[in-house]
Formats: structure tokens, C-alpha cells, sequence
């Protein structure tokens, strides 16, 4: 599994688990990831928010938005509202990546 497939599980956050009973860790651990799939999105103009319950609220570029509950199905649900997934092993995303842009 991925590092990036590994952080989000069917339902809570495996790393969640890692914080069982200190809710100010799993939010931060939360803000990390909501972070980074930012980050990782920059080229589709879409954001990513987290919700009260660790679920993912992605908005596209149109307002189009999908509640993620798992990441199982993050890049398909990604599909619905008319976002096409980054591929993330192409040299030019990874260069774009690395680069902090």
C-alpha cells in the first residue's frame, strides 16, 4: 500500500487510531492530510476540506463538491464531480511536486 493510500482506511484514519483519546492529535493529524491532498490537487483547482466526523469535502473547480468517507474511493468519487486524478508517478506532477509550487 502506498504511504498516501495508507492514511486513509475505510472509515476513520488508520493514523486516527494512533491518537485514540487525544482528539487535538488526530486533528492535527487531519489538517496534515487535508494538506496535502491540497497540495496534491493544485493542477485540478480543486480543494479539500475536512469535516467534523474526518470524512473529506472536495469542491472542483465548478463548485461541484463529494463527501470522501473513505480513500478507497477518493479518486473515483474525484471522477464524479468531473475532476480527472493527477497521475502521480508522471515525471512532469512529480517535478511540479517537488518543486513546492
Amino acid at each position: 500500500m502506498c504511504g498516501l493510500c495508507g492514511l486513509m482506511g475505510d472509515g476513520r484514519a488508520w493514523s486516527d487510531t494512533l491518537n485514540a483519546g487525544d482528539q487535538a492529535a488526530t486533528r492535527l493529524a487531519r489538517q496534515r492530510r487535508t494538506k496535502l491532498l491540497n497540495a496534491l490537487l493544485v493542477p485540478q483547482h480543486a480543494k479539500v476540506r475536512t469535516l467534523a466526523d474526518g470524512a473529506l469535502l472536495v469542491q472542483g473547480p465548478t463548485g461541484r463538491q463529494v463527501v470522501v468517507r473513505s480513500f478507497t474511493s477518493f479518486w473515483a468519487q474525484l471522477q464524479q464531480i468531473g475532476i480527472t486524478p493527477p497521475d502521480l508517478l508522471s515525471p512532469g506532477f512529480l517535478a511540479h511536486a517537488l518543486s513546492g509550487r
